[in-house]
């Protein structure tokens, strides 16, 4: 009975371990692929149309994306929709 309750431990606390180490280590190389994909769909969006994500933009920044907006999905979103005219 001992042997199955120290097995158990064992697994449970190895698989933990496995969890936390493996966050520290995955999720920089996922946000800098996300970053580097919104990075991509702002570079189209501003090669479609410079002139209207220019002012969408603008305008993403003036309602509080002002922390690097180009890189930011929620901004990326507010622009997209900005140049489909579903912002004012």
């Amino acid at each position: 009975m001992r042997s199955i309750v120290l097995a158990i431990t064992t697994v449970l606390t190895v698989s933990f371990a496995t969890a936390v180490l493996t966050v520290g280590v995955a999720t920089p190389v996922y946000a800098a692929a996300k970053a580097n994909s919104v990075k991509q769909k702002m570079a189209a969006m501003k090669a479609k149309d410079p002139r209207s994500y220019g002012e969408c933009l603008t305008l993403a920044t003036q309602r509080g994306f002002a922390r690097d907006p180009e890189s930011n999905s929620d901004a990326m979103k507010f622009v997209d929709g900005c140049m489909a005219g579903k912002q004012r």
